[in-house]
């Protein structure tokens, strides 16, 4: 009996040690009112959030969110600040990707102020930076006509 038993101990620990990790959550809510949303689990590793704010000492809310670089590197990190009013719906203007470096284990403040009185939640999204490159293709002199 007691040889049965510590055997299943013993799996049960061999178990234990195989079972992944969780992985970290790519949405978080650093604060009632801001969401941080985190692009694929490679930022997600890269990066972590240590303070969140929202200010609203004057007419228009501003939302600041320090970001923190986890790794020995430098990297470009994109981020975009979404605006929503009271019933979660996002206010009606383009928010753009801004790009910004984050130096190797420091940190980067994101700072943002709301177009409209309003505003009530702020949505931060992250990412890597994507860059668009157009391809303009060469005309083929063959299937040209001279007039």
């Amino acid at each position: 009996m007691k040889f049965k038993l510590a055997a299943i101990l013993i799996m049960a620990m061999a178990l234990c040690a195989c079972a992944k990790q969780e992985p970290l959550p790519l949405v978080v809510d650093p604060h009632p009112q801001i969401r941080v949303i985190f692009g694929n689990e490679s930022v997600r590793n890269c990066f972590d959030i240590t303070n969140a704010v929202v200010d609203t000492s004057s007419d228009l809310p501003r939302c600041i969110v320090r970001v923190v670089n986890l790794t020995q590197q430098r990297v470009p990190l994109e981020y975009k600040v979404v605006w929503e009013d009271q019933y979660g719906a996002p206010l009606l203007y383009t928010a753009a990707w801004q790009r910004t470096p984050v130096a190797e284990t420091g940190e980067k403040t994101i700072v943002n102020m709301a177009k409209t009185p309003g505003a009530t939640r702020a949505t931060v999204t992250l990412r890597f930076p994507v860059d668009v490159q157009i391809w303009v293709p060469e005309p083929d002199p063959a299937q040209q006509t001279t007039y």
